[in-house]
């Protein structure tokens, strides 16, 4: 990531959701005959789309994406293997 701050892994998933939550809406919308609002709700997804794309870039999202879940498994196996040694200490069984 030269040359660039990585957004926070959760504002990248949040921002992708609510395009998901908007298109889906106006799916519904639609379906029910409210064209207006439908449209609406598929304009705000586009624009918002466009917004991500343009101010974030989707290759970089899924970088941003890919660090964050990396460092999160990491974190992960740190504590798995933290508690173990833990354990064993407890248990009397120092390694």
């Amino acid at each position: 990531m030269d040359g660039r701050t990585a957004a926070p892994a959760l504002y990248i998933l949040l921002e992708y959701l609510l395009i998901v939550h908007w298109l889906i809406g106006a799916g519904v919308d639609v379906f029910n005959d409210r064209w207006a609002h439908g449209m609406f709700a598929a304009a705000n997804a586009a624009l918002l789309f466009y917004a991500v794309y343009r101010f974030i870039g989707l290759r970089e999202s899924r970088e941003d994406l890919a660090v964050a879940y990396q460092e999160r498994r990491q974190r992960r196996k740190r504590i798995r293997t933290a508690a173990a040694a833990t354990a064993q200490v407890i248990k009397g069984n120092p390694q």
